[in-house]
């Protein structure tokens, strides 16, 4: 018996020492993450792109779903960018699944919302739909809502200004309703 659970322990630690091999632990994630955005940053977004996708899986499978959200808010900024509302709509749809998902999680709630609220603004600018820009209004507010019960390492950890979060619901009114 005692030869039984011996081996069982051996054959256990070998598969979970293979397993941990196999998986990215969260520093890698991160240094990964770090160098998805500042590929961003250095304007390559379709390598861009193609880094912050896997690094969405890699998460997941991790079971990290707010790095995930950050990973499709990061995708959604690319297309933002551009001015590419159709690019934004898959981003954004992975966003609201995984906001379906995970009611609770306030990053989460927050990076949908944002996303939302800059796809709406940019429909309202190509094409000058009222219901857009309202909902662009309500979305932003919503995710000062959401925003707002986070927590200064949270926000930190997500590099979350939100001071930038006031401000554009303030210009949005300024810009887009009369009177301002």
């Amino acid at each position: 018996m005692r030869h039984v659970s011996t081996t069982y322990i051996l054959v256990w630690s070998a598969l979970v020492a293979c397993l941990t091999a196999c998986t990215p632990d969260a520093e890698q994630l991160e240094r990964q993450l770090e160098k998805a955005e500042a590929t961003l940053a250095a304007g390559n977004t379709a390598d861009a792109e193609r880094l912050v996708l896997r690094l969405a899986e890699q998460y997941a499978q991790a079971n990290n779903y707010g790095r995930v959200s950050l990973c499709y808010y990061n995708i959604a900024t690319l297309y933002m960018n551009q001015r590419d509302t159709i690019g934004m709509q898959q981003p954004l749809h992975k966003m609201y699944a995984l906001r379906q998902n995970h009611p609770d999680n306030n990053a989460i709630a927050y990076d949908y919302l944002s996303v939302r609220q800059t796809y709406h603004v940019c429909l309202f600018e190509e094409t000058g739909d009222t219901p857009a820009r309202d909902q662009a209004m309500n979305d932003g507010k919503r995710a000062i809502a959401y925003l707002e019960q986070m927590t200064n390492d949270e926000l930190c950890q997500r590099k979350v200004n939100p001071v930038w979060n006031y401000y554009n619901v303030a210009v949005s009114y300024d810009l887009y309703y009369d009177p301002r």
